[in-house]
């Protein structure tokens, strides 16, 4: 199972989905990430790209699209 850090819905488009996913001890875990869906949950893909850290917390869309994430260590980042 994945397990869940934070999930956000884009408030444009509500099967725009995000969360972010946590490690756990399972040795076959692929450990933390951002994962994305365009079709309300039925795939999802890797959304890892400039993320300066995977460690999500916290998950948040903007108003324009913008995708907010705030990190353990590495203070929010944004994705336009």
């Amino acid at each position: 199972p994945v397990e869940a850090m934070a999930i956000a819905v884009d408030p444009r488009d509500p099967k725009h989905v995000v969360f972010s996913r946590v490690a756990s001890p399972d040795p076959t875990d692929v450990g933390p990430g951002l994962l994305e869906s365009f079709d309300g949950g039925e795939s999802w893909r890797e959304a890892n790209d400039d993320l300066p850290v995977r460690n999500l917390t916290a998950l948040l869309f903007g108003r324009e699209g913008t995708l907010f994430a705030g990190t353990r260590c590495a203070g929010i980042w944004h994705r336009h």
